[in-house]
């Protein structure tokens, strides 16, 4: 499938161009989709085709900003539910990512962005556009047609 963006418009979004954009927005554009997995939708409507556009778009450059190209196993995102405390014998970690600026438990969208695989801005982007939420539909073949 062809990307979600474009180049040219990855090079607008961005602050400094990055190597190889083409991968990076099939990249992305693979892992936007992967979010939507379960979602019915009409890529060509306009609306629709700009939170794609904005969300894939949002995600290179979270990439981008954090040194990253989407190579990454779980695309640079990580969980925010992962350690606060941990220890092994005589090594102590805390802190951890927490999702709010003044600690705590992530909040309820930053964790589904996490498990989308997307950071919280690209997930808020596919979630206002009414594209996230939905649950796998069931029926006989050609239904939603």
């Amino acid at each position: 499938m062809d990307p979600y963006a474009t180049v040219t418009e990855l090079n607008a979004y961005l602050d400094e161009p990055v190597d190889n954009p083409e991968r990076m927005l099939n990249r992305a554009s693979r892992r936007v989709r992967g979010a939507l997995l379960s979602a019915i939708y009409d890529r060509t409507e306009p609306d629709t085709a700009a939170a794609l556009r904005d969300a894939t778009l949002e995600l290179c450059a979270w990439w981008a900003d954090n040194g990253m190209d989407g190579s990454e196993q779980d695309g640079g995102i990580g969980d925010p539910r992962a350690w606060t405390s941990v220890a092994a014998g005589p090594i102590s970690l805390g802190g951890g990512r927490t999702g709010g600026a003044g600690g705590g438990q992530a909040s309820a969208t930053a964790a589904a962005a996490a498990r989308a695989g997307l950071p919280e801005q690209s997930y808020l982007i596919l979630q206002q556009a009414g594209l996230t939420g939905h649950g796998p539909r069931t029926g006989p073949p050609g239904w939603w047609c």
